[in-house]
């Protein structure tokens, strides 16, 4: 199989999880349909197999796999199960719920996916790092966006206190946008890291 054509098939694949199976918007009949994504999940998992098997296309076999573990954890994001109630109008605190409700979804698939597959956690770069980078990094977004944010929150009637009620809630939202990004890129695209 050519490289080319291989990359074409991936993108096709990837278009078929990310686009026609995104559970965030209703542009096609697929989105938000869970049979769609089942049906999907065991397509890729089944091309894996076959991958596996065909020794001239065995380098594929883990795009094939990050395929289905990116649609096992669509179908799961798609199912609502772990969606958790949250305010109208609260701000930061609902964007912070929601993609802790995410990660609930996405996270525990991927990690069970590479278990599965007997992958090593560090392939995937589920590993201790080099913390003080990490957190030297991490904070400086952190107080990047806050400040971003506060500087928004500024109109008549709007006060600091309030803004400051809302960091902790920004904390949680990048941590979990961390983890599950995190979780999801190379969890699911060693093979193009």
């Amino acid at each position: 199989m050519s490289t080319v054509f291989t990359a074409f098939l991936l993108t096709l694949g990837s278009a078929a999880v990310f686009v026609f199976g995104n559970p965030y918007y209703n542009v096609f009949p697929t989105n938000h349909n869970q049979v769609y994504m089942a049906v999907l999940t065991a397509a890729f998992l089944l091309i894996t197999l076959l991958l596996r098997r065909m020794s001239s296309n065995g380098a594929y076999t883990r795009s094939a796999y990050a395929l289905a573990m990116a649609s096992a954890a669509t179908l799961l994001l798609n199912t609502g199960i772990f969606n958790l109630p949250f305010e109208q109008f609260a701000g930061l605190k609902n964007l912070a719920i929601d993609k802790f409700s995410q990660f609930l979804h996405v996270v525990p698939v991927i990690l069970a996916m590479v278990l599965l597959a007997r992958w090593k956690l560090k392939d995937v770069y589920f590993q201790p790092g080099n913390l003080k980078a990490g957190l030297r990094f991490g904070l400086s977004w952190l107080f990047l966006f806050a400040a971003a944010a506060w500087l928004l929150e500024i109109r008549p009637g709007g006060t600091e206190p309030a803004m400051l009620r809302q960091l902790p809630w920004l904390l949680l939202f990048v941590f979990y946008q961390c983890a599950d990004g995190g979780a999801l890129v190379p969890g699911c695209f060693p093979a193009f890291l």
